[in-house]
């Protein structure tokens, strides 16, 4: 990151001139090299007040997006992606010039993310500790105006501190946190033996026989949100597990032999959430994803009929960013309507043009009826996203390897995992 961020983006380089250079003589080609360094071309980034504004409106809607989402019970994998909001800013302060002001506002709601998340493990079982305030004060370190007012301060040993505090307060909750969890997963999975046990399509002629309307699209709704409850549980498993063991290695500070079985019980919960949704229902699960795609994006659809019908209507005074806005609205209408299958890049471009079709001019603030169709456009690509890399999210938020890679930690969970079935098997016999 920091090879990316320090280099010179101002630059152009041209290709094509380096092309003809390499058919001429060598001393040739290196004094033309020296006199293209001297007049290469460049354009202004820096003075851009536009970008600058725009990359700070990023920061701003990302962070009220984890905000809102960390922490919540239908969370997957949203904490990972503070890093990448806090690469984005710390590349827009590399962007912008010297005497530009940072906002001392946006910096202490970026630092205090620590304490909401004290620490965010990366590369899935390796489990490797994260900290926000570390990051921003190599990066992107606090303007002046800001310094008094930091929630933990700039001190070395009080962040220290703080974290073994976080560390000792994970441990007191994680025996209550891993057994809520256990309940959890067991209603899960009874639910999802009821629910994927049978056939949807019989379950559909059941409910019409019944009189229901509209039963396909109520079954696939219903197997979808078991599908996303499913995923937010497998990340609430990991993160609980990966959390404790990124933050005690972090601090160097020891496992108690009482975290032991909450422990166990953690990667218990994960097997079992894997086998039961990429294993034992897969062919249900397989086809409840691909209804649940559609009826998706069929609601994706009939969220851009409103906005089409404005767009086409209603005359803006700037022409082009109507054109814009029409044209991404065809471009993710295109995309619904032509295939069934989707995939991240996929769902990423549909996200790009539900942002460019609903903007600021065709989904202002005084539209009631356009932002909420913005929302709810928003909350289904983020569904849809989901749903079309379901198995991929599923191995690795169940990726268990963190036991491994914590050698100190393999041996007497292992014995522990031995207790308990010895301890289980016992009670049956009784």
């Amino acid at each position: 990151f920091r090879a990316c961020a320090e280099m010179d983006f101002e630059a152009l380089d041209d290709d094509d001139d380096d092309d003809d250079l390499e058919n001429q003589d060598n001393n040739v080609r290196q004094e033309q090299k020296k006199q293209k360094k001297k007049t290469k071309k460049r354009i202004s980034v820096r003075q851009n007040a536009a970008l600058l504004r725009e990359f700070d409106r990023a920061v701003k809607a990302f962070l009220d997006r984890a905000n809102a989402t960390i922490g919540v019970a239908g969370e997957a994998g949203d904490r990972q992606k503070v890093v990448g909001l806090l690469a984005l800013y710390a590349f827009s302060r590399r962007l912008a010039p010297p005497s530009f002001e940072p906002d001392a506002k946006l910096f202490r709601s970026l630092w205090l993310l620590e304490k909401k998340v004290p620490v965010i493990a990366l590369a899935d079982g390796r489990a490797l500790p994260f900290f926000v305030a570390d990051f921003l004060l190599e990066h992107a370190p606090p303007p002046p105006a800001s310094l008094r007012k930091l929630d933990p301060p700039v001190d070395p040993n009080v962040l220290r501190q703080r974290r073994k505090d976080a560390c000792q307060k994970l441990d007191a909750s994680f025996d209550r946190d891993a057994r809520a969890l256990e309940l959890q997963r067991l209603g899960l999975i009874a639910q999802a033996h009821s629910t994927f046990a049978r056939c949807p399509r019989g379950d559909d002629a059941v409910a019409r026989a019944k009189g229901v309307a509209h039963a396909t699209e109520l079954l696939l709704e219903q197997r979808g949100a078991l599908l996303l409850r499913a995923l937010a549980l497998a990340h609430a498993h990991a993160d609980a597990l990966r959390s404790v063991v990124a933050l005690h290695v972090a601090t160097m500070t020891p496992f108690s032999k009482k975290a032991l079985v909450p422990l166990v019980s953690l990667v218990d919960g994960l097997k079992a959430i894997e086998s039961a949704f990429t294993s034992t229902y897969a062919a249900s699960v397989a086809e409840s994803t691909s209804g649940a795609l559609r009826a998706l994006a069929q609601a994706l659809l009939a969220q851009l009929g409103p906005i089409r019908v404005k767009l086409e209507r209603k005359r803006y005074a700037s022409t082009a960013g109507r054109l814009d806005a029409l044209a991404a609205v065809d471009a993710a209408s295109t995309l619904l309507a032509t295939s069934d299958a989707f995939s991240a890049s996929r769902v990423d471009v549909l996200s790009l043009a539900f942002a460019v079709a609903f903007n600021d001019k065709t989904a202002p603030e005084t539209a009631p009826a356009e932002r909420r169709c913005k929302d709810r456009a928003a909350a289904l690509a983020k569904r849809l996203g989901l749903l079309c890399t379901l198995e991929t999210r599923l191995h690795k938020a169940c990726d268990c390897s963190t036991l491994y890679f914590s050698r100190e930690l393999l041996e007497p969970a292992l014995a522990a995992t031995a207790s308990l079935a010895a301890s289980a098997q016992a009670r049956q016999r009784a």
